[in-house]
């Protein structure tokens, strides 16, 4: 044992304390304290337990009401004492016997005291009732893991980590934490959180992943209920096979590919600026038999949220909701502040998801349940009936300031691709400020059935012929699609009495900017202020009145874009 001072960079949890700290070694040299890690954790008071990487732990840790930091990662006992890390994480296995199947949770965290956990490999936990990897149970105080790696763990709920019983305990997630190929049973493949906890990863974490973990039911990668808040900032723009940032490959026979946010749970993408998160390739329906909603994300029950800024959901798969499915007055909000974008041009981004039934980007359904897009943009999603969209049973879709194109492909590919956005049972959409175009629907961009619908388009651009006619409805709906200072590419006589046929005059289409040409198009200032909010799809100010313009509107644009072209200041400097 040797007594050093404590130090602040590698602890964030414990207090700084008047004297020296006491550093308690586990390994196999004759420099160690001890020869396992739970003797040391026995031991310990306010201390270091570190640990060497010169054998595999094959133990299962109980941490009850110790305040102390776990330390892995040091080549022996004398660079463990001195603080000196090593390349190697320690390995933790909860293979007691070595004979290939878990005999138990590898780390067990109860009672009162701050921890503070690094440098582990925790491996093959398996165990019915608790995690398998960490379960942090009737905890009093806050966790902190990073520069770990959660692997190939079994439980139930929580195959890598669990948090159950624990209200209002935060367990923060840092850099260098990667939660990989663990299986939940039931729920929460990589993750399991019940009761009023906090799970979060701080400001600064960019590197760190919920990655490639399964379950049999739903919750591939996280399962969320009981009030659990989640705030997770870690992610990558890019794809790569090797790559397990953000949350990536999950999969569900049933629901939630990605995520589960349940029974007033809450869970919030807010990357730092110029990064992003990333929810992607993960699978709803894993086992193919039809019964699996939500690839990236499923939402569902009174006040569930689950909210996104600056972030993409791409190349995620279900029956329903290929990137996300909300229900039973569960909240889906997806947002860009157009600020500290990884790529300002599409900075929340819904793209290439796929649902072999309805919504290839979302699907909401049921009285009180709600969806909101603002400066989104939603491309390449497939699906058989509403490629980008799909609204049922009286739930709710806003959108303002937000693209949607190029999904659909015609019906190429075994997807049918029947409209744009569909509505059905009383769905109630409106849209303002958006812009719909060069999309490769069938039918019409907007489709209903017989059933009764609410479609308020206001101050917007549909210019969309490759997707057949606007909307799908007889003069008997006529009633049911209200436009408002709109901009169509054909009229049929059902949409109102201020539309207006015109080609837009988009700036590169070819290259999908879809921003108008404020010069040559009939778009500008046409329209007055009925959003409430204030920036445009790329964060310009909106309302701006170009005097070369003479429009019966009140200055502001069509669209989701707002054109300056027409202010030789804001184009060429004060200079000019």
């Amino acid at each position: 044992m040797k007594k050093i001072l404590l130090l602040l960079a590698l602890l964030s949890l414990l207090p700084a304390q008047a004297g020296n700290i006491d550093v308690l070694s586990v390994g196999t040299d004759q420099n160690c304290d001890y020869s396992t890690i739970q003797q040391a954790i026995d031991a310990a008071n306010s201390d270091y337990v570190v640990v060497t990487t010169q054998k595999i732990y094959r133990e299962h840790l109980k941490v009850d009401s110790k305040q102390i930091a776990l330390i892995g990662g040091f080549s022996n006992c004398q660079a463990a004492e001195n603080l000196i890390l090593g390349e190697t994480k320690t390995t933790i296995s909860g293979d007691l016997d070595d004979d290939g199947a878990g005999d138990g949770t590898v780390l067990t965290l109860t009672g009162s005291g701050n921890v503070e956990i690094m440098g582990f490999k925790i491996t093959e936990g398996h165990h019915n009732t608790q995690a398998g990897g960490v379960e942090i149970r009737k905890s009093a105080d806050d966790v902190s893991i990073k520069n770990s790696l959660i692997l190939a763990n079994w439980a139930n709920s929580g195959g890598g980590l669990a948090v159950r019983q624990s209200p209002n305990v935060e367990v923060r997630l840092g850099n260098d934490l990667f939660i990989i190929n663990n299986t939940g049973n039931l729920a929460g493949g990589g993750v399991y959180c019940d009761d009023t906890s906090y799970i979060y990863t701080q400001s600064h974490v960019d590197n760190a992943g919920i990655s490639n973990n399964s379950t049999n039911l739903s919750g591939g990668g996280v399962y969320l209920t009981n009030g659990c808040h989640m705030v997770f900032q870690a992610g990558r723009i890019d794809h790569g096979f090797l790559d397990f940032r953000g949350i990536a490959g999950n999969q569900a026979k049933i629901n939630g590919g990605g995520v589960v946010v349940n029974n007033g749970a809450k869970m919030y993408l807010t990357p730092p600026a110029g990064q992003t998160v990333n929810v992607s390739d993960n699978v709803a329906d894993s086992d193919n038999n039809g019964t699996g909603n939500g690839g990236g994300v499923f939402v569902s029950g009174i006040d569930s949220v689950f909210e996104a800024t600056n972030s993409y959901m791409a190349l995620n798969s279900a029956i329903k909701g290929g990137a996300a499915y909300v229900e039973a007055e569960g909240r889906f909000n997806w947002y860009s502040s157009a600020q500290g974008c990884v790529n300002k041009d599409r900075c929340a981004y819904i793209k290439e998801n796929y649902a072999e039934l309805q919504g290839g980007g979302i699907f909401v359904t049921g009285n009180n349940s709600e969806v909101e897009l603002v400066r989104a943009a939603m491309e390449f999603n497939r699906a058989d009936f509403g490629t980008a969209v799909y609204v049922d049973e009286s739930a709710v879709f806003r959108m303002d300031y937000s693209l949607i194109s190029r999904n659909g492909n015609n019906g190429a590919d075994s997807f049918s691709d029947f409209g744009v956005i569909q509505a059905h049972n009383d769905a109630w959409l409106n849209i303002k400020h958006a812009t719909i175009a060069d999309n490769f629907a069938e039918t019409a961009v907007f489709v209903t059935d017989i059933t009764p619908f609410s479609i308020n388009l206001y101050n917007s651009i549909v210019y969309d012929a490759s997707s057949g006619l606007v909307a799908d409805i007889s003069q008997q709906q006529a009633d049911d699609f209200f436009a408002f200072c709109i901009m169509f590419h054909e009229d049929s006589g059902l949409y109102g009495n201020d539309v207006m046929v015109q080609n837009p005059q988009f700036k590169n289409p070819q290259t999908r900017d879809y921003s108008i040409d404020g010069l040559e198009s009939l778009a500008v200032d046409e329209c007055f202020e009925l959003s409430a909010y204030d920036k445009d799809y790329l964060g310009a100010n909106t309302g701006w009145d170009d005097p070369n313009v003479v429009a019966s509107g009140g200055g502001f644009d069509m669209g989701a874009f707002e054109s300056y072209d027409g202010d030789v200041i804001f184009k060429h400097g004060l200079e000019d």
